[in-house]
């Protein structure tokens, strides 16, 4: 079975490899395409794909935008995304402004108390890097000031931290339409990552599908299997399409394997295939009518975002399959399994979905950092 994963990143935003790098990783796993999808850029788009224009790998250009829906971040991937049109450049170069000047507030915060961080040693060679939090972390670990990352965002840079700011709101509005502007289809990014219960995921896309959703990620490296038949369960009943992908970082994100996650990822081809098929790709026009675009500049309030991450369950069936969608009968008695077997919290719980408790009573955390 041909092998692909949907949502890599690359040094333009805030992975560790070049996107050069990113392609002879995904020929070294062994996979048979892969989008790159940057954090609010398609800057290694064309990096990749003139590497691999004789290579055995397709590249899908894509992007992961981040917008805001009821005070909390969300991303949403774009799939074939018209990377080279000057006037998706010209929407991308707005965001990217709005980010820098958080991160040139940060820096200046973190001067004003002797820390050894500036602008240069962020953007770490690659001017064009779009600067993440991350980036933030890898520095304080390189200087000495922390041990590690993950000490650097609960000390340093965390939510509610002296010296966090959070980013600048982009709508739900905003980010679809330019998704849906310059690229073949818009997918709702990890679902389960934003700690919202199933009812809640449920109204989330039924709000995107009115702006032009075209599917959801149901596999992902923090789902388990339970997890993401559910989710292709809520697709089903969107009319949605799936995808699946690792949201490999490279060092960053040092136990995400491209293509297999943390080790039981198995994407199939035939998700990319279905992709395809939503729409034909053309460089869009806009309309002339449109609202202009606007960011709003003004920066949430820390509550307004959840860091704690989705508990999360890694026994030994976490195996993502690529069988077909269940039906409603086979899910619910699945899902009566799970409640009574290996005591998931009451169906009726809104946050249900959001944690599960494996077999054998260890509870496996990995803190997802707000980027």
């Amino acid at each position: 079975m041909e092998r692909i994963d949907l949502h890599v990143h690359s040094n333009a935003s805030d992975g560790s490899l070049t996107p050069t790098e990113v392609a002879d990783e995904a020929m070294r796993m062994g996979l048979s395409a892969i989008a790159l999808t940057d954090h609010d850029t398609v800057d290694g788009v064309a990096e990749i794909l003139d590497y691999t224009k004789d290579k055995p790998l397709e590249v899908v250009p894509g992007i992961e935008l981040s917008c805001y829906y009821n005070n909390r971040e969300i991303h949403i991937l774009g799939f074939y995304m018209d990377y080279e049109n000057p006037e998706l450049q010209k929407e991308l170069a707005v965001l990217k402004e709005a980010r820098e000047g958080r991160n040139e507030k940060m820096v200046a915060m973190m001067q004003a108390d002797g820390l050894p961080v500036t602008m240069e040693k962020l953007l770490h060679g690659n001017p064009d890097s779009v600067i993440t939090r991350a980036h933030f972390a890898r520095v304080l670990v390189e200087e000495g000031v922390c041990k590690d990352k993950d000490t650097a965002f609960r000390k340093y840079i965390g939510i509610g931290c002296k010296y966090y700011l959070p980013k600048p709101q982009v709508t739900c509005e905003t980010a679809m339409r330019i998704l849906t502007t310059y690229g073949k289809a818009a997918f709702l990014a990890h679902p389960l990552l934003y700690h919202l219960g199933y009812a809640q995921i449920d109204e989330l896309l039924a709000y995107l599908k009115t702006l032009g959703l075209k599917g959801l990620e149901a596999f992902h490296s923090s789902n388990n299997r339970f997890e993401s038949e559910k989710l292709r369960s809520l697709a089903a009943k969107y009319g949605l399409a799936i995808s699946g992908g690792s949201d490999f970082h490279g060092v960053v994100k040092p136990n995400i394997q491209m293509g297999i996650g943390r080790g039981n990822m198995n994407i199939p081809m035939s998700l990319l295939d279905t992709i395809k098929t939503l729409q034909v790709f053309s460089a869009k026009k806009r309309n002339p009518n449109r609202v202009p675009f606007s960011i709003c500049l003004q920066f949430h309030d820390s509550e307004c975002l959840q860091q704690k991450q989705d508990q999360e369950d890694w026994s030994d069936d976490l195996y993502h399959s690529s069988v077909k969608p269940l039906s409603s009968h086979f899910t619910t008695a699945l899902f009566y399994f799970f409640d009574h077997s290996l005591r998931f919290d009451d169906p009726s719980d809104e946050n249900t979905g959001c944690k599960c408790y494996d077999r054998h009573q260890q509870i496996v955390t990995d803190v997802i950092h707000d980027i």
